[in-house]
């Protein structure tokens, strides 16, 4: 079960990073129904991992704060 868990949070953030490619590839005709659509998979399937890992809420939380505000430094409103 885990592994078939891994594999497919694999497809999925690799689906997102697909639409993600052809969104900026299409210029004018960009599909952000696809993105959405990708980026939703790819959430539950994360959320899928974390909890077959079994991997502490809290823990997992306070790294995506920390990558949050990495974030926020580099591409932040007042970063051009």
């Amino acid at each position: 079960m885990t592994d078939d868990v891994i594999v497919k949070a694999m497809e999925e953030c690799g689906e997102l990073v697909q639409a993600c490619s052809k969104y900026l590839n299409r210029g004018g005709k960009r599909n952000e129904g696809k993105v959405l659509e990708e980026a939703a998979d790819a959430l539950v399937m994360i959320t899928a991992l974390l909890q077959t890992l079994d991997i502490d809420e809290d823990k997992f939380l306070k790294r995506v704060e920390k990558s949050k505000n990495k974030f926020d430094k580099y591409y932040g409103e007042n970063n051009d």
